[in-house]
């Protein structure tokens, strides 16, 4: 990899964290002002706790082995990762990369519920979610792009279970009216009457 390319791998690694707090500011200032801290606290959490789980296991589980489902631990601890190696690093700029990504995927759920989850639950899901959620969701993803690669389709793909979640989210927990939903139904019913 060029030092070009992996200026921008590094901008857009710094970019995807930079987005973490910044969403954690953004479901903050969407939340009642009770959970506000508790939704900066997740966020947080996410930055802190999942970076390492990625390095110690995540990627290794990701990026190594022939499974179609989850990897192995070849590459557990970064083993056999360097700046110094036969590929000039590149392995070690897509494991910063894609472990930007692996942070703000639970960190996005943390919108989902907003309010409705202590702290001490959050603590035990994020990581349990980079291990059990991302990696085996990513695993596929990447067998796919081998396989479509060599006959020329580029495969993009985005994580969609944190929709579910929120889905989910959302139908079992519905969320009380607050005054602006109930003064909008009401100008929705006036305006259909008028």
């Amino acid at each position: 990899m060029d030092t070009g390319d992996a200026a921008w791998v590094l901008v857009s690694a710094a970019l995807v964290l930079f987005m973490t707090p910044g969403l954690a500011l953004f479901y903050g200032g969407m939340d009642q002002t009770r959970n506000v801290m508790n939704m900066l606290m997740m966020n947080f959490w996410c930055l802190l706790t999942i970076p390492i789980i990625w390095a110690v296991v995540g990627y290794s589980l990701t990026q190594s082995g022939d499974g179609s489902f989850i990897g192995n631990f070849d590459l557990a601890f970064l083993d056999g990762l360097s700046i110094t190696g036969e590929d000039g690093g590149s392995a070690l700029l897509t494991m910063v990369f894609l472990g930007m990504f692996a942070v703000i995927t639970p960190a996005l759920i943390s919108g989902a519920v907003a309010g409705r989850i202590k702290f001490s639950a959050w603590a035990i899901f994020a990581p349990d979610h980079a291990v059990i959620g991302t990696t085996p969701d990513s695993q596929p993803i990447h067998a796919t792009a081998d396989i479509a690669q060599p006959i020329g389709v580029t495969v993009v793909v985005e994580q969609h279970h944190e929709l579910g979640v929120a889905v989910w989210c959302r139908t079992t927990h519905p969320v009380r009216r607050d005054r602006t939903t109930r003064i909008l139904h009401h100008m929705r019913a006036a305006s259909a009457d008028g």
